[in-house]
């Protein structure tokens, strides 16, 4: 983490994660780090990438952005790849793919939030809501 010089605010919500990460069975965390363009927001996801695979836990984390240009600036891919969701509608390339990408992950972080409509923003929730949907399914029947 000192390699990244983060300041008190990024080091705050670098801290929460880390942390989080560290607890046993912790209950879900949904955290928001805003900020105006340039105030170190990537630095965070940069310095935490860094924490887990420092940890070799880098399976637990996957950093996702809406754009192509905008995840290689964070070392992520698009939401889209990742989550399986198709531009055209919410409909799955493969949910057995997408199961495979997410196994272990604990933590999805989406970069760039700023860009996107809610009707993205509700595929990517649905997304992950359906892959648990089947697993329940799958474990039930």
């Amino acid at each position: 983490m000192s390699d990244f010089l983060l300041n008190t605010d990024q080091e705050r919500a670098f801290r929460i994660i880390a942390n989080h990460a560290s607890t046993e069975n912790p209950e879900q965390l949904i955290m928001y780090i805003g900020g105006m363009a340039g105030t170190g927001k990537s630095q965070v996801i940069k310095a935490l990438t860094a924490f887990f695979k420092k940890r070799n836990e880098s399976h637990r984390i996957v950093i996702t952005a809406p754009t192509g240009t905008a995840a290689a600036l964070v070392g992520g891919s698009t939401y889209h790849s990742i989550l399986g969701i198709n531009d055209r509608s919410a409909s799955t390339i493969s949910m057995a793919k997408v199961r495979t990408r997410l196994d272990g992950v604990n933590y999805m972080f989406l970069d760039e939030v700023s860009m996107l409509s809610c009707h993205d923003m509700y595929n990517i929730s649905a997304q992950p809501a359906r892959l648990l949907m089947n697993q329940i399914k799958h474990l039930v029947a």
